[in-house]
């Protein structure tokens, strides 16, 4: 099993598929020599390579290709799934039945996952629709320390997303009765509790359905360590399993077949835990929970005769076999380490080992990964999950209990319910205020976390152990991480991948400047909270000595709300008359300037302009040999009564995105950049950067960069004198991407 295991992950870890030619090679060659029989671990890793590289290959076939041009398709759809609604856009999956396209023609599309604005008609699971939507192939943000949107897609089998342009109901209830039974339940769920966090939990436990949960919600969970609580995950399918082992055992007594303890309860237990993981939706996580559970359980009932080890490896190589890509999700991980901590507790032969123990064991084993996963760790999570794990099962048997009364028309549990999801709430904001309940920590890297992961090995040993305690030694580099000494005269600045926006983050010194925060979404949310704090995250900022805010435009200003709740700002600047209103702005003054570790800081414009996007703030950042300008949203008029003020520059961000009427040859020629950096979205509908701009660029031999491409930009501009640049997005492996 460890060998067809590594032979999955080898896959996932490919930058590219093999073809498969090559995989039946070794099998030709082999028929061919007749000599002798392999040995059983090379044919188990060929074994793992093949059904790997085969689930990636029938995965890149369906999914639209990355060159597709922006078209509209056609579409017949079957909704398959639970729509979510939020802020006025219905987001949905959906069977693809039929696909055109006149400019593309035909491609064979299994999953779309559409967005639809301003929907005119509610949708339900089972429906059949007629759609004409824009598609576009997977494409995701790419910076240090975010989510990668594509490789999710994928593993999910979703070929394509893109947003509703007309929309028509052609049938209804063809299919999918349960999801149709999850989406009345979770309608009756928001009639029968008035109060939003009563709903919200309860829809999450009951239903996997998350969409109530805001970014409160989500931060007091990452704070206090109890993220597992609130996503249906093994836990879960393990409280609805001992209820049912426990109503098995029940059915005994009363039957007086005391006598066969092992079929009946293990039986039962499988069933209510397979109805909780249906009734959840069975997404990829839930899987993955019922699978290792019915393969521990059930290779007991079937008394395999197999230790525990060979069963939770077992448990994994069913696991990667249906979702190759689970390799890089953290609940993989998460799971099967607590589980393997368990068994590796229970091989110790504790006797007695009380709960605050085992969750110590758990915490001390699982640090690693979520410092790896999470760039940090809540403190209290042992002593909160002691509390909470029972907690959680006592709210799941309260909404049980509630909804059997509520069949007899009784509302006697409803104050006693949002009773105690209000407490459940307020404990973990009262946690969650503690100054030490989370630890930020840098982003490790791979020797780092293996290294950790040594150490909690060594911390787990029993008592009496040589060397047990040098385990702490070991996870100093995952906690410390490494020293970073300002260097006098360095700075290092981030142009991030927001999509049709703009973000920039510059550090000298022990100073942290962002320029504009990126845009806020129509279905709620910023690329601040996806992207921008997610990047700072991973860099341990834990504060930012100025945020300028060059404008107020949507896609500049968005994400302000979002930095400004999550992180302490110093001093606070725009261009924008608009937003002085609020607490702490000033207006950018043209002169001013700072100097922050040895690199010169200046304001070369802002707050003057006959618009919005000409009276953005426009700053240079320059040491002895690089400069960096971000002129934010400034036109050609606007660029042409700077130049007496401009001088050249290494890295020219360009005005307004790419715009036609911004970055002019006088602007280009007078700063005369060595790289122009467009900051624009994947297939946005303005064109940015628009080609007449390119074109002046490459006429005055001006490289040029853009985020869709590149992903987040990263500049360094070194006291030596060496002014770097790397891109994020081709340095990320995977035959994905």
């Amino acid at each position: 099993m460890i060998a067809y295991v590594a032979g999955i992950a080898l896959v996932a870890l490919m930058p590219r598929l093999l073809p498969l030619w090559l995989l039946f090679l070794p099998v030709l060659l082999v028929l061919l020599s007749l000599r002798g029989r392999p040995p059983g671990w090379l044919v188990a890793l060929w074994l793992g390579l093949l059904v790997a590289t085969l689930w990636g290959h029938w995965q890149l076939q369906h999914r639209l290709p990355s060159n597709t041009p922006r078209a509209d398709w056609q579409l017949r759809l079957l909704i398959n799934d639970l729509p979510q609604r939020k802020a006025g856009v219905l987001r949905f999956n959906a069977r693809v039945l039929n696909a055109h396209s006149v400019q593309v023609g035909a491609h064979p599309l299994r999953q779309v996952r559409l967005s639809w604005y301003q929907p005119s008609v509610s949708l339900e699971p089972g429906m059949m629709i007629d759609v004409q939507a824009r598609l576009t192939p997977p494409h995701g943000l790419s910076n240090p320390g975010g989510f990668d949107y594509p490789r999710w897609l994928l593993s999910r089998g979703l070929d394509a997303t893109g947003y509703v342009r007309q929309l028509s109901v052609i049938d209804r209830g063809r299919c999918c009765r349960l999801q149709s039974y999850r989406q009345q339940l979770h309608s009756w769920l928001e009639a029968r509790y008035r109060v939003p966090d009563t709903v919200a939990t309860a829809a999450a436990l009951l239903l996997g359905v998350k969409q109530g949960f805001d970014e409160r919600h989500w931060q007091l969970l990452r704070s206090t360590g109890t993220v597992h609580l609130a996503v249906i995950s093994g836990l879960h399918i393990g409280f609805a399993v001992l209820l049912g082992w426990w109503l098995g055992r029940q059915l005994q007594r009363w039957r007086k077949r005391v006598q066969d303890a092992r079929g009946g309860p293990v039986v039962l237990g499988l069933l209510c835990g397979l109805l909780y993981a249906l009734l959840a939706g069975m997404a990829l996580p839930t899987q993955r929970a019922m699978l290792m559970v019915a393969v521990l359980l059930g290779s007991f009932l079937l008394q395999w005769r197999t230790g525990h080890w060979q069963r939770w490896w077992l448990a994994m190589a069913v696991v990667l076999t249906l979702a190759p890509l689970a390799f890089y999700e953290a609940g993989f991980w998460l799971s099967f380490g607590a589980v393997a901590v368990l068994l590796w507790l229970a091989g110790l032969r504790r006797q007695g080992a009380g709960l605050l123990r085992v969750q110590l064991a758990i915490f001390i084993g699982m640090l690693p990964l979520l410092a790896w996963w999470f760039s940090g760790f809540s403190i209290l999570a042992p002593l909160v999950n002691l509390l909470a794990i029972p907690y959680v099962a006592m709210m799941l048997l309260l909404f049980l209990l509630d909804g059997l009364l509520a069949l007899l028309r009784l509302d006697l549990l409803l104050p006693l319910v949002d009773g105690a999801v209000a407490l459940f709430w307020w404990g973990l904001a009262a946690v969650a205020d503690w100054p030490l309940s989370h630890l930020q920590l840098p982003q490790p890297d791979l020797p780092a976390t293996l290294l950790a992961l040594l150490g909690s090995g060594l911390l787990l040993m029993p008592r009496g152990f040589p060397i047990r305690y040098l385990g702490l030694l070991l996870w100093l580099p995952l906690l410390t991480g490494q020293a970073k000494v300002p260097v006098p005269g360095r700075f290092e600045a981030w142009l991030f991948d927001v999509g049709q926006g703009l973000s920039v983050y510059v550090t000298s010194g022990n100073k942290h400047l962002l320029y504009d925060t990126g845009p806020a979404y129509r279905s709620g949310g910023s690329a601040a909270e996806r992207a921008v704090l997610p990047a700072l995250r991973s860099r341990q900022v834990d504060r930012l000595d100025q945020l300028i805010i060059s404008h107020n435009d949507i896609d500049h200003a968005g994400g302000r709300e979002a930095v400004l709740a999550r992180l302490p700002v110093a001093q606070r600047l725009t261009g924008s008359p608009e937003l002085l209103s609020e607490a702490g702005m000033r207006l950018c003054r043209p002169g001013r300037q700072w100097r922050w570790g040895g690199v010169d800081y200046r304001l070369l414009a802002g707050g003057e302009g006959v618009d919005d996007n000409d009276r953005s703030c426009v700053l240079e950042v320059r040491n002895r040999h690089c400069s960096l300008l971000l002129p934010g949203d400034i036109g050609s008029d606007r660029e042409r009564t700077l130049l007496p003020s401009l001088r050249p520059v290494t890295w020219l961000v360009a005005s307004h995105h790419g715009s036609r009427f911004s970055s002019s040859r006088a602007f280009l020629q007078q700063l005369a950049p060595e790289y122009l950096l467009f900051s624009a979205g994947y297939a946005n509908p303005f064109q940015h950067p628009h080609p007449d701009v390119r074109a002046r660029a490459d006429a005055l031999g001006i490289q040029m960069l853009d985020t869709v491409s590149s992903g987040a930009i990263r500049l360094i501009g070194d006291a030596d004198g060496r002014c770097r640049v790397t891109a994020w997005r081709p340095a990320q492996s995977g035959y994905w991407h």
